[in-house]
């Protein structure tokens, strides 16, 4: 029950986002939240000035379908997601950006 608590009190607070265009460690643009959840790019649609991105927590156990689009500087929240942020995610990114590229 404690968990749920903390993901209700990050959802209260208003969410700020951020690309990093070398996130990744393979050098790919990694979105990050203020909440400290990552996304990575799903599909581009330059047509219409968007990108859809998607969790990036993914794994045999886990897939979580948490995504987000971007249509030009503005960010909406499709779904929520089923698992904790990770508090540091967006220092942590930043800091691999640097640090790879």
């Amino acid at each position: 029950m404690a968990d749920q608590q903390v993901i209700f009190k990050y959802y209260d607070e208003p969410v700020e986002y951020k690309v990093l265009e070398n996130g990744t460690s393979r050098g790919k643009p990694l979105l990050v939240s203020s909440y400290g959840f990552t996304y990575v790019v799903r599909r581009k649609v330059p047509a219409q000035n968007k990108i859809q991105w998607r969790c990036s927590k993914r794994s045999k156990n886990l897939q979580c379908k948490a995504g987000v689009i971007q249509v030009g500087t503005s960010f909406a929240l499709l779904k929520k997601h089923i698992h904790l942020p990770q508090p540091g995610a967006a220092l942590k990114a930043e800091i691999t950006a640097e640090v790879w590229f």
